[in-house]
């Protein structure tokens, strides 16, 4: 991209369409990162839909408390992708790396995953109330309802579980965890990520 600043940028898709959205530039080193989601938890119930859905909210006006791109913007820019993460209320603390999540395009694709029972996922990271496991692999479930992580089998799941409980962490939120960052206060926000290192 070329720019050290974060903020709000205009980028243009493959159809040649102008689209705003806030840019990171500098929260992890040697990297940037661009908005795909943002929610607040009082507003979980708008966001619930898979993301392989065309489900746009907000997408002229990025913010914190309700945006999500269009279907079409997030594969366009998933080309120029390479990770993707999930930040709990970054406005407030940035990246921390606690309760946070980040996985790679190539091991795990969050547009096409479709997994009613859930399945074991390759991700590089993985904290929940600082629980973390690195290269690892983790739980998810994504059909009818948006991606999110759960206490179950995979390595992370089994090493973790005396702390999880029977949660949902980073989405769908129909079982929240008040001591989790995303989902401990009504104006506290999740948020995605598509980006890479340079």
């Amino acid at each position: 991209m070329g720019m050290s600043t974060s903020g709000i940028y205009s980028i243009r898709g493959n159809s040649g369409n102008v689209y705003k959205t806030y840019c990171d530039m500098t929260s992890e080193l040697n990297s940037a990162w661009t908005l795909v989601l943002s929610y607040s938890y009082q507003n979980a119930s708008r966001f619930s839909k898979s993301l392989e859905d065309d489900s746009p909210v907000s997408v002229d006006n990025p913010n914190w408390h309700h945006y999500r791109m269009s279907k079409t913007e997030m594969e366009n820019l998933k080309t120029l992708s390479t990770h993707w993460r999930i930040t709990c209320s970054f406005p407030k603390v940035g990246v921390d790396y606690v309760d946070y999540l980040r996985a790679s395009f190539m091991e795990f694709n969050p547009l096409s995953f479709n997994s009613n029972h859930g399945k074991c996922m390759n991700v590089e990271i993985i904290n929940i109330k600082n629980n973390k496991c690195m290269n690892c692999t983790a739980y998810f479930k994504q059909s009818i309802k948006t991606l999110h992580h759960f206490k179950n089998g995979c390595y992370y799941g089994k090493n973790a579980a005396q702390t999880q409980g029977n949660h949902d962490y980073f989405g769908n939120y129909e079982s929240p965890d008040s001591s989790f960052r995303c989902t401990s206060g009504p104006e506290e926000t999740t948020n995605m990520w598509f980006g890479g290192y340079v």
